[in-house]
């Protein structure tokens, strides 16, 4: 008789489902009757196949239903599962259009700083089946990138990327049980979105009017007034402009605080991997995400280093959320601006 997969098992693969496994293409497979006996018995796959195309991928036992994708090709395909959790890598060639349906991204997702998932990740070695292959080699500046580590549970990540003039693909997907990063975690710190969290409340408790386009903006707020924050925020922080338009799946930000260091003001934008831009630079041209009378006039940074995190999506490049950074030395200020975007906005990337 065929054993039953364990509940513990079964909670491995509604793990990886949850996390967005590849629409359509179900790479966790169902095996075909003629495997080995033992490997029915457990019900866990030790799947690895390189360079396949679609006819061959359903001969192996792949179950790709109707939404498959039409136009991928030179497919791989590595998959492992044991008690202890799964890996799941695939890398292949496709069309742009088809590339997002293909997952389902949990909020939280990231653009990673250097286009590649963590060091810190589980990648294995030659010695063991978690080895992430030598076939697997993402390139392009589309990434995505999402990690859990809730605690007593499983640890779980998922990264994406998409090279558009290439048109390879390469994901990466994870869960493992007994595992933890080795990164600190106030590189997880979410200051700025804190920050304008509580200012949002503050203008509701003390009804602040709001704009003609749903704007609230105030300035020289002294950080005093910013009782909830006082744990969050720079100890040295002596005052903080900002403009608000707090909706959901399209909210808008700016704040300038003043009188933080250089690492003091990455911390305050934490939350989110900022990309170095060049420094001095101007800001960028998000005019949408803007109050329709335009800039505060507070919102002008010195001179000083810049940042960016942009996420766009995978096949489209379509921008779903964005965070520009400014460090002004000359005021020992930070000025932050966020936004984000349902649907995405078609605009181009900040270099």
């Amino acid at each position: 008789m065929k054993r039953r997969r364990s509940p513990a098992q079964t909670l491995l693969v509604t793990a990886g489902v949850a996390l967005g496994l590849i629409v359509g293409v179900k790479l966790l497979v169902h095996v075909r009757a003629d495997e080995s006996q033992a490997r029915q018995n457990r019900h866990l796959p030790n799947i690895e196949l390189t360079g396949a195309s679609p006819a061959e991928l359903a001969a192996a036992g792949y179950q790709l239903g109707e939404r498959a994708p039409r136009s991928w090709t030179d497919i791989s395909i590595r998959l492992f599962e044991n008690e202890q959790g799964m890996i799941n890598c695939l890398s292949c060639t496709i069309d742009a259009a088809e590339v997002d349906r293909l997952f389902t991204f949990p909020p939280g997702t990231r653009h990673p700083i250097d286009d590649r998932p963590p060091a810190d990740w589980p990648w294995g070695t030659a010695e063991d089946a978690w080895q992430v292959p030598e076939w697997w080699q993402p390139t392009g500046m589309r990434t995505r990138m999402y990690e859990e580590f809730p605690p007593g549970q499983l640890a779980r990540g998922m990264f994406a990327a998409y090279d558009p003039a290439t048109r390879r693909l390469n994901s990466w997907i994870w869960a493992r049980s007994g595992w933890k990063p080795t990164r600190q975690p106030e590189d997880l710190a979410l200051v700025a979105d804190a920050v304008a969290h509580s200012l949002a409340d503050l203008a509701l408790r003390s009804q602040w009017p709001f704009a003609e386009d749903g704007w609230l903006t105030r300035n020289g707020l002294s950080t005093l007034e910013l009782t909830p924050m006082a744990g969050v925020l720079p100890p040295g922080a002596e005052r903080i402009d900002v403009a608000l338009l707090p909706r959901k799946g399209n909210h808008r930000y700016l704040f300038r605080l003043v009188g933080v260091t250089p690492a003091e003001a990455l911390r305050v934008a934490g939350g989110v991997p900022l990309h170095p831009l060049a420094d001095d630079g101007a800001l960028p041209a998000w005019n949408f995400a803007a109050p329709s009378a335009g800039l505060p006039a507070w919102f002008a940074a010195g001179p000083g280093p810049r940042w960016v995190h942009q996420l766009q999506t995978l096949g489209s490049g379509a921008t779903e959320a964005a965070r520009w950074v400014a460090y002004d030395t000359n005021a020992r200020a930070i000025l932050v601006w966020d936004w984000t975007a349902e649907p995405p906005r078609d605009i181009p990337a900040v270099r």
